[in-house]
């Protein structure tokens, strides 16, 4: 006969069974769950976002071609589908246990790869930036959650913070400006691939927009590529004026954040003004 004490002992462990195995079920698989349920905010900005077709936008094809289809551009932009990036690529298989995907290393993974300087000019941010992290800018928090939507060249508002331009021309006998461009981000400008560009421009009366300088990276005739990006901070730059811009009347500068790749191409469809002053009437 089994006795009292071990029968109770098996009515305890029975009871128990399912609270045991509750405690040791590994984490929800957001790969295989739908997140959804739980948030539907984030999923819904995460899915109007440029992240989630990362594999599919026009200027990554044509891109990818150009690299002869590396499988490796796939490992950044399609690691776990043929679409973009997903939720385990950020946050891990175990997002509820994973609280470390606030921190900007995360993004390192993608964001610090061959022909990608993002992070790596982030590393060397100024003091003045040492508390900014990816989030701060590229995610906004609201009453409805964590904008998973990451803010980046389709949104104006984010733009229109990223420079500052001050310039001024010393009373030399050679025709020079200087020119004093604060770059307020907390990571090199064009931030990104080879295919983006920063161009500095200059016209006066007489002429259309010139180019002074591009910013990003350069291919040498050796076919090396040169980081020759914006640093976040202050650039102190020094040009020699145009001579089809010399008038009486000031210079007008510009910045055009070109995002496809080849020559400057001035219209809507390849790029954005981060900063124009138009003086001319």
């Amino acid at each position: 006969m089994i006795g009292r004490n071990v029968l109770n002992s098996l009515l305890i462990m029975l009871l128990l069974a399912p609270v045991m195995a509750s405690a040791t079920a590994a984490a929800p698989d957001n790969a295989k769950s739908d997140c959804a349920q739980c948030h539907p905010f984030e999923v819904q900005t995460y899915q109007q976002s440029a992240m989630s077709r990362a594999a599919q936008t026009t200027s990554f094809k044509a891109q990818w071609q150009n690299a002869g289809h590396l499988d490796t551009c796939l490992d950044c932009h399609a690691p776990s589908n043929n679409q973009g990036v997903n939720c385990n690529d950020c946050h891990g298989e175990s997002i509820h246990l994973n609280q470390a995907t606030m921190d900007s290393n995360v993004c390192a993974r993608c964001h610090d790869a061959a022909l990608e300087n993002t992070y790596r000019h982030y590393r060397r941010r100024p003091t003045a930036l040492s508390e900014a992290r990816c989030i701060d800018c590229h995610m906004r928090p609201s009453p409805l959650g964590v904008d998973h939507y990451f803010r980046g060249l389709d949104s104006p508002d984010l733009l229109a913070e990223a420079v500052t331009l001050r310039w001024l021309i010393p009373d030399t006998r050679e025709p020079t400006i200087q020119l004093f461009i604060k770059n307020q981000t907390a990571h090199a400008i064009p931030g990104g691939t080879s295919g983006r560009a920063l161009w500095l421009l200059i016209k006066s009366h007489r002429v259309d927009w010139r180019a002074l300088q591009r910013f990003g990276w350069l291919q040498t005739e050796q076919k090396l590529w040169v980081d020759h990006s914006l640093p976040p901070g202050v650039n102190r730059l020094e040009f020699q004026i145009p001579t089809a811009t010399l008038t009486r009347e000031p210079p007008d500068l510009a910045l055009w954040l070109q995002t496809v790749p080849g020559q400057l191409q001035l219209d809507s469809g390849s790029g954005f003004w981060l900063y124009r002053e138009d003086l001319s009437p």
